[in-house]
């Protein structure tokens, strides 16, 4: 049935009218939805946030697996005994002084750690993790803002067809104060028919008005969705065509079943469970030892003055493994343990309430897509049907057959269905794009 309306001579000369004001702008650029959408992914700063956190994630990864892998440092000094140490022998010797007034030092060293109380490998993991939590994070957000595009788009797209209704209404009115003024110039038509006309005009030019200033809140809403300023002012230039969206045919327990495995909300809590699970993991380490394994040349040199050469170095090379256990630190471990499970629960609540959210997210769109094509299905016959009572109402009143009452009557009556069929059809885009979203299959649009 929605495929036959597309088909209709007046719906389509109507829409024809109301493309031709989509680029109706002064100044203004018209694009496309798609290019819109482009421009989002390119300027919105919510996408290019989600996108500087991901970049923070993979340096994350570098740096947990930095703990892992070998070191190697480089040192120098240098100290200036103001008194030289004093080593006390045995008489008669008695008190000998040791060393240099200047000492100098260079050393390297090199360290690889050997256990880490599976604190290292548990870092990676988390770290990859975070990183999988990252783009999952940004995947939503680009849906997001696709999404919020999409809606400013057809709202800007809404607001231009609005505003053809209330032109065409005005110039019907217009028309047939035209009409009774002339009726009323060779006294076939009375004082009151011209008036009632003339307010009829008046009383339709404030919504024009009205319409227009919407127009323009529409478009700075879809700069902003977009992500641009006020300098560069966009149009759309797409109009709402009548489709069958493919979801309206699908059962909803389908429907709930595919936003389960599509959202990213739920994948992001699966990561989420591993992470925590990782976090008791890694607080449990601080129980286990750590042992690391070096190795430093070190050259020293002492001087009573403060020249130094090349020569003085004397070299002192160490291999070793160190190993540090802290036995007891005051039940900061356990309290650490103990806040990591906690967060382990916590992540299983939110899991259920985030579930029954998002199946009543489904249910909602899922509804009020069915409503949405239901009302389109009948608003494009309401047009139909207003705009032929229209034209023969004012066939009739050219020829004395009714008043000017029942043409006002019917020209608002055309005016309302236009709207009504206009909205029903913002509506069902509308719709359509909110059960992509519940399902977690918002994409950009491609060529």
């Amino acid at each position: 049935m929605l495929e036959s309306m597309g088909r209709t001579r007046r719906v389509c000369a109507f829409w024809t009218v109301c493309s031709l004001a989509l680029v109706s702008g002064v100044g203004a650029r018209g694009i496309s939805l798609r290019e819109a959408e482009q421009m989002a992914l390119e300027r919105n700063p919510q996408i290019a946030a989600a996108s500087a956190s991901l970049d923070s994630a993979r340096a994350g990864i570098t740096r947990a697996r930095a703990t892992i892998l070998p070191s190697l440092a480089a040192t120098a000094g240098y100290t200036w005994n103001a008194e030289l140490p004093v080593v006390v022998m045995p008489p008669p010797v008695g008190a000998v002084s040791i060393g240099e007034k200047h000492n100098y030092s260079l050393a390297l060293t090199a360290r690889q750690p050997v256990f880490l109380g599976f604190a290292g490998v548990t870092g990676v993991r988390m770290a990859e993790t975070a990183l999988q939590s990252s783009q999952l994070r940004l995947e939503s957000t680009t849906q997001t803002v696709i999404a919020s595009v999409r809606e400013a788009y057809l709202a800007a797209v809404l607001s231009r067809m609005l505003v053809t209704v209330n032109e065409q209404a005005v110039a019907q009115a217009e028309s047939s104060l035209a009409l009774v003024q002339r009726r009323a110039d060779v006294g076939s038509a009375s004082r009151f028919d011209l008036l009632r006309a003339r307010v009829q005009v008046a009383t339709l030019r404030p919504n024009l008005t009205s319409a227009r200033s919407n127009r323009d809140l529409a478009d700075g809403r879809l700069r902003l969705a977009i992500g641009v300023g006020e300098r560069d002012p966009i149009t759309p230039s797409d109009t709402l065509a009548v489709f069958v969206s493919e979801w309206a045919k699908v059962p909803l327990d389908s429907l709930r079943l595919i936003a389960r495995e599509r959202r990213t909300e739920i994948r992001q809590l699966d990561i989420g469970e591993q992470i925590t699970n990782d976090a008791v993991t890694l607080s449990r380490s601080a129980y286990y030892p750590t042992v690391a394994a070096f190795a430093t040349s070190q050259w020293e040199a002492q001087r009573p003055s403060l020249r130094v050469s090349s020569g003085d170095f004397r070299r002192v090379s160490m291999l070793g493994l160190q190993l540090n256990w802290t036995f007891w630190d005051s039940w900061k471990t356990p309290a650490t343990v103990q806040m990591a499970r906690v967060g382990v629960r916590q992540l299983n609540l939110l899991r259920q309430v985030a579930t029954d959210g998002i199946s009543l997210e489904v249910e909602a769109a899922f509804h009020g897509l069915h409503e949405a094509e239901l009302n389109l299905a009948t608003g494009l016959e309401t047009v139909n049907q207003a705009a032929e009572a229209l034209r023969l109402a004012s066939v009739m009143y050219s020829e004395g057959g009714n008043t000017q009452l029942d043409v006002i009557s019917a020209q608002l009556a055309l005016t309302s269905a236009r709207t009504q069929y206009a909205q029903a059809l913002y509506n069902y885009h509308v719709a359509h794009i909110r059960m992509e979203k519940a399902l977690g299959l918002t994409r950009a649009s491609q060529d």
